[in-house]
């Protein structure tokens, strides 16, 4: 079963063409379309949906305006309520415990769960009364939080392999460069974040300056943000700015303290 882009329905494969198929196996960030949505230039794809701001208690912030029943939603907007939006996931974890007992078993990670741990477009199928649980994917394999720094979901379902390869959001998946100058990083697997954690440009890695306590010659990611609005005559590296107790062999503090002014050789 593949999810289509553009009508938001899960659909068996034979009803896509080959090219996009081809997409949705290598997980690329292209909109996969049915054969119906392909032909209709009318269907709404990802990147045309409005953002609407769910106050329900699960979200608490914008997401598609297709997680929420369209009869509700066109009497909020006519009547100016738009501060009562509530997303049907967020509908339906609001209900009685005994009107939404029933556990779904989902079909990506077959473990049974709750109602309103499904997403908000299956759930406003089941609050319209259609009964297709037999191809629900729960909230938290359709929208798993980013491996990645910012720990973020995803606004829209993830591709089924980014689930068992681990998830990452575009910003996750491609850091910048971290010699200084924050130039973009290429996008494609060699320089994905899991092949190469760290990645520095051809031009911060050549280029080098000198600190002005230790006397070494060194990478731009070895020197500070703050110490990078100076002339570079002053710049003093991370090492002699923050260095380990000749004691203990404790590193000082970047977050918590001030940078030490006297000679990193002697800091206790």
């Amino acid at each position: 079963m593949i999810e289509c882009d553009g009508c938001q329905q899960m659909l068996a494969r034979s009803r896509f063409d080959a090219a996009y198929v081809a997409i949705w196996r290598q997980g690329l960030s292209e909109p996969v379309l049915c054969r119906v949505c392909a032909g209709d230039k009318e269907k709404t794809l990802r990147e045309d949906l409005e953002l609407i701001y769910c106050h329900g208690p699960l979200c608490q912030q914008r997401v598609p305006e297709i997680h929420f029943e369209e009869v509700k939603l066109a009497e909020w907007r006519v009547k100016d309520l738009m501060h009562n939006a509530w997303c049907a996931r967020c509908t339906v974890n609001g209900m009685k415990d005994s009107e939404i007992q029933t556990q779904i078993e989902c079909q990506r990670c077959h473990v049974k769960k709750r109602l309103p741990e499904f997403p908000a477009v299956a759930l406003k199928e089941w609050l319209a009364g259609l009964r297709n649980q037999f191809r629900w994917r729960c909230f938290e394999c359709q929208f798993p939080r980013c491996r990645g720094p910012c720990k973020q979901r995803p606004l829209f379902p993830v591709p089924h392999n980014a689930i068992h390869e681990g998830y990452f959001c575009e910003t996750c998946r491609f850091p910048k460069c971290e010699g200084g100058c924050g130039a973009e990083r290429p996008q494609s697997t060699k320089y994905h974040v899991k092949n190469r954690a760290k990645w520095i440009c051809d031009k911060c890695r050549g280029e080098q300056v000198k600190c002005r306590d230790c006397k070494v010659s060194k990478p731009l990611k070895d020197y500070s943000k703050t110490i990078q609005t100076h002339p570079r005559s002053h710049w003093r590296c991370l090492g002699c700015q923050f260095p380990e107790c000749v004691g203990c062999g404790e590193k000082r503090d970047e977050k918590r303290e001030t940078p030490f002014e006297g000679d990193a050789s002697q800091y206790r």
